[in-house]
């Protein structure tokens, strides 16, 4: 009992990945002796065969279970890492739509200002207004391109929300140009 207590103990310590590579090794080395121990014994037809291919399977165990181990350690903090990613992307793109929220309801309003009042705008406040159309359009266009980039490398929640996103930035996007074309009418 001490011996397996101090063992549990101390893979409380150890990182998610080193844990993951013991747990494979500790698998491949117990299914390699069971598997050897039955072929030892089935060899040689007594205890001692038996004895000699636990050993031997263990040994093969064990290095087959530390190598699975390792790949899937890697496999988990390679997933880590993407959902990381993921989620960055998508609160840039929550910050995105909202800005893109508030420049389109800004520009509404200016275009409703000039309606009412039948103004219109001198070749240089439309030049200048088309022009933070055009950045701000580029600056959205940008960052749908990298988030569908990222959408496509892999599939979960987070790349379905990420998903989700880029409609919603699109739709502002659509909204912009819309008003941005319509800016036109005002010269």
């Amino acid at each position: 009992m001490g011996v397996l207590g101090t063992s549990i103990s101390s893979c409380s310590n150890m990182s998610d990945s080193a844990l993951t590579q013991t747990q494979g090794a500790a698998a491949g080395a117990l299914s390699g002796a069971a598997v050897g121990a039955l072929i030892g014994y089935l060899a040689k037809k007594d205890s001692k065969g038996a004895l000699i291919g636990a050993g031997i399977g263990a040994g093969v165990g064990l290095f087959a279970g530390y190598f699975y181990g390792y790949k899937v350690a890697r496999d988990k903090e390679a997933y880590a890492t993407q959902e990381d990613y993921l989620m960055a992307n998508i609160a840039a793109l929550d910050s995105q739509i909202t800005s893109a929220k508030n420049y389109n309801s800004q520009l509404q309003l200016s275009i409703s200002l000039l309606k009412s009042t039948k103004s219109k705008l001198t070749a240089a406040q439309q030049a200048n207004m088309k022009k933070e159309c055009d950045h701000n359009l580029s600056m959205i266009d940008q960052n749908i391109k990298q988030a569908e980039l990222a959408s496509q490398s892999t599939d979960g929640d987070s790349a379905a929300k990420l998903r989700d996103k880029i409609k919603k930035l699109k739709a502002e996007r659509n909204k912009l140009s819309q008003a941005a074309a319509d800016l036109n009418n005002y010269t």
